[in-house]
């Protein structure tokens, strides 16, 4: 996708911000009924073939659904599959003290094939059976069976430099980032005419003019870049040379009827390796909680 044009004050950096625009495809919900091969993201019976067993954690309690993508029916994007039902489940559990959900950990599904015929998958009920004949510890919260409303998933491609609070940011522009001082000299007294002065001179330097081209990718996608705004990106740790890269950002979203604890911020990274490999048995959840 092509880089749009930029600001002049933003010119002596259009070559590393073109180096670093990254496509990404936006989710927004479809109020449309979903078969149970298409893509949704929460409050659905998700696909599942009725000869395998069905997803559980490691102390056998059932996952609870997060997310499907039928690769078939999304723009493309680089590395990613062209075709096949990427599915994403989670231990996630009500907590009886605040009004959001916390999760334990990702398991993430790919299924090459997909079948279309309801007869070899489960239904509705097949699986509301199976939840109804789950026994639960006393000493922990019931399971959140569905996250969010029942819906489809629509699609839209575009694309974004790295947001500020992403590690790949520092690595493109250094740990002092970009400029974001008002020039030198200029009166710093309290005056209202004053402070709208400097406040319009600010919203001119390249750290708020790039900030402003990323606002727009602050939204739930695939592919792209993290947003971690009160929290460092977990990546920063790791060695310049990982290949982390997100998978799946989901941000909380009434359309969705989704909260991701206090920060609203809820991240799957995948190796790219794996990724090139159709490999999603590794992946790596991150909740800023």
């Amino acid at each position: 996708m092509n880089l749009p044009e930029l600001p002049p004050e933003l010119a002596p950096y259009a070559e590393t911000i073109r180096a670093v625009w990254r496509p990404y495809v936006r989710l927004l919900r479809s109020p449309e009924a979903v078969r149970p091969w298409q893509s949704c993201l929460g409050g659905q019976i998700p696909y599942w073939p009725a000869d395998r067993n069905y997803p559980r954690d490691e102390r056998n309690r059932m996952l609870s659904f997060l997310l499907q993508l039928n690769f078939a029916e999304m723009p493309p994007l680089p590395d990613f599959p062209a075709e096949g039902l990427l599915q994403l489940f989670i231990s996630c559990y009500h907590s009886p003290e605040r009004a959001f959900v916390y999760t334990e950990g990702v398991s993430g599904i790919f299924h090459e094939k997909i079948c279309t015929d309801p007869e070899l998958l489960l239904s509705e009920a097949d699986i509301k059976a199976m939840i109804a004949a789950e026994v639960f510890s006393k000493t922990e919260p019931e399971p959140l069976r569905r996250v969010g409303k029942p819906g489809g998933l629509a699609f839209s491609l575009a694309a974004a430099p790295p947001d500020q609070t992403d590690h790949a940011y520092r690595l493109a522009f250094g740990e002092a980032g970009l400029p974001a001082e008002i020039p030198a000299g200029f009166p710093q007294g309290n005056t209202m005419k004053e402070m709208a002065q400097r406040g319009s001179l600010y919203a001119r330097t390249p750290y708020m003019l790039y900030r402003s081209i990323t606002e727009m990718a602050q939204c739930s996608a695939v592919g792209g870049y993290g947003r971690f705004p009160q929290h460092d990106d977990p990546r920063a740790e790791l060695p310049p040379d990982h290949d982390w890269m997100v998978l799946v950002k989901l941000l909380a979203d009434p359309d969705f009827d989704m909260m991701w604890g206090d920060v609203q911020e809820f991240h799957v990274f995948i190796r790219r390796g794996d990724l090139l490999n159709r490999d999603f048995s590794s992946l790596w959840m991150y909740l800023a909680a």
